[in-house]
């Protein structure tokens, strides 16, 4: 059977352009009548009926040196360019002032307190303080460089207030030092008052702390006889509670004593914390001690002489030693 060919047009032809050969795409009969201008004449006349539909289409369109409409501009994606809004001032903000931050002016400095005359000696203010329990008193006094008044603020107890009368204006030089020593003595009161929130403790104790920390020696034995005498410092029972708690460590009698004399405790109040622990059982406190720390009483005469002289130095006395070890012995 003979073989049927078909059409020349669609096969795929290659075509010379410059002596190499290349491939040429397949083309239907159709899209080659459409593209021929030789083909009866129907392809030019499409192609003329596609111009004139592309130029009805984009006639309507701007030109590029025509301002569009703000709908042209949203409806034309031909430009790629994003277009970023321009910030607008309202007019009803007189106030605001365009241009960068550099060049923009400042807002004018708070007014400063005027300078006084060097020798100014005066009371410039007086303020509750805290919870009402003290003032701040600010002062003008001279400036010994003779430039201008130097401003000196610091704390009264109302107490002290009221005592002294303390109204602002001129002032002389004495009511001044007294001033600035009242002062003086509400930071040390102020002051002890805390190391006292930290635990209970001598009066002698209180002020040699006070001293460590700067405070004039006479103005801390003062700010103390202020504590002692409003109640925040109590000697004898302070010095009973300590000596409790030294008689729940497994300490002697004569350790308990030196140890109250040691942190500041007066006589009297010594005196009447040991005799408040005068009941202890000071033999079988000893024998518990031993218990606690060695178990057994050792059988070497060595060993026995060392945990006397350990027991000792606790506070106990030979005797009290010597009869611990027996009752701890008949135990066993």
């Amino acid at each position: 059977m003979a073989p049927r060919y078909r059409d020349p047009d669609d096969f795929d032809i290659p075509e010379t352009h410059g002596g190499e050969a290349g491939p040429r795409p397949l083309k239907s009969r159709r899209l080659v009548d459409m593209m021929e201008p030789s083909s009866k004449g129907k392809g030019r006349e499409k192609q003329e009926s596609a111009a004139s539909v592309c130029r009805e289409r984009t006639s309507h369109l701007p030109s590029a040196t025509e301002p569009r409409s703000p709908r042209q501009a949203e409806t034309d994606f031909t430009t790629p360019k994003a277009t970023v809004p321009e910030r607008s001032v309202s007019k009803r903000s007189p106030s605001v002032k365009t241009g960068s931050p550099k060049t923009a002016e400042k807002a004018p400095d708070k007014p400063s307190a005027p300078d006084l005359p060097p020798d100014t000696r005066a009371v410039l203010s007086v303020t509750p303080a805290g919870e009402g329990e003290t003032v701040t008193v600010v002062l003008a006094l001279p400036d010994p460089e003779g430039k201008k008044a130097q401003r000196v603020s610091f704390h009264l107890l109302v107490e002290q207030y009221a005592e002294l009368g303390v109204k602002t204006g001129e002032i002389t030089p004495e009511y001044a030092d007294t001033l600035l020593d009242a002062g003086k003595l509400c930071g040390a009161i102020r002051r002890g008052i805390a190391m006292l929130g930290y635990g209970d403790q001598s009066a002698r104790r209180l002020a040699y702390k006070l001293t460590a920390k700067g405070v004039d020696r006479d103005v801390a034995t003062r700010a103390v006889a202020y504590l002692t005498e409003r109640g925040y410092i109590r000697e004898e029972s302070t010095a009973t509670l300590r000596a409790r708690q030294s008689v729940g460590k497994g300490w002697g009698e004569r350790r308990i004593r030196e140890d109250l004399m040691a942190h500041g405790f007066t006589r009297e109040a010594v005196e009447e914390a040991m005799e408040e622990i005068s009941d202890t059982d000071w033999e079988e406190n000893c024998a518990a001690v031993i218990r606690k720390k060695y178990g057994e009483i050792p059988e070497d005469r060595g060993e026995r002489q060392k945990l006397i002289a350990s027991m000792m130095r606790q506070g106990y006395d030979a005797d009290t030693v010597k009869e611990a070890m027996r009752i701890i012995l008949r135990e066993n």
